[in-house]
């Protein structure tokens, strides 16, 4: 579409790759899936190597959405609502996203080629996870490294989810990894509003 922004043929690109499943990046073939053409993808995105990288920081970008979607809640437990983020983001309906950041993600540490997208699909989680276990009450030295563990546990169940399909399993083991770091919530620092 002519004038098309950036944003909008990239949404619309994540949009198709997630319905077909598919990591696969033929320009020609993509820009005409998505009724775009070659020369549209090259001008705003210029090479098929930096429009995966585009697409993978996208669809990630989104699973931070939904999974911090569900941070908000006070009336759950540290364990209950590690369990519930969990349930969100591995959510049936969620799985083609879930596939096509894993090809992606896989495809750029295969090529070596950008390093520091790869570092960003991990440290752009740990800052927001950080932030939200110390609003929790967890002290700050302990959050860091529960942060980096929570990303890699889901990300290890969300895989087992792919190979396995056994939903059931990798619930059961995510509310257990849970309850096995949050037995109890640990008590709330004070705020300037509670005070």
């Amino acid at each position: 579409m002519p004038g098309e922004s950036r944003q909008a043929l990239l949404d619309r690109v994540v949009d198709h790759l997630t319905e077909t499943g598919s990591a696969e990046l033929s320009l020609r073939q993509l820009a005409a899936a998505v009724g775009s053409s070659h020369r549209m993808l090259l001008y705003h995105f210029g090479s098929a190597d930096d429009l995966r990288e585009a697409v993978v920081l996208e669809v990630e970008e989104r699973m931070r959405t939904w999974f911090f979607a569900v941070a908000d809640s006070d009336q759950l437990s540290l364990s209950d609502l590690t369990f519930a983020m969990w349930k969100r983001v591995s959510a049936v309906e969620l799985e083609g996203v879930v596939r096509l950041f894993f090809g992606l993600y896989v495809r750029l540490l295969e090529q070596q080629r950008n390093r520091e997208i790869t570092d960003l699909l991990v440290t752009r989680w740990l800052q927001p996870t950080v932030e939200f276990l110390t609003g929790r009450g967890v002290p700050a030295d302990r959050a860091g490294h529960l942060a980096r563990l929570g990303i890699a546990a889901s990300r290890g169940l969300l895989l087992d989810v792919l190979a396995t399909g056994d939903r059931e399993a990798a619930d059961a083991a995510a509310r257990a990894y849970a309850a096995a770091l949050f037995p109890v919530d640990p008590p709330r620092l004070e705020t300037q509003e509670s005070r």
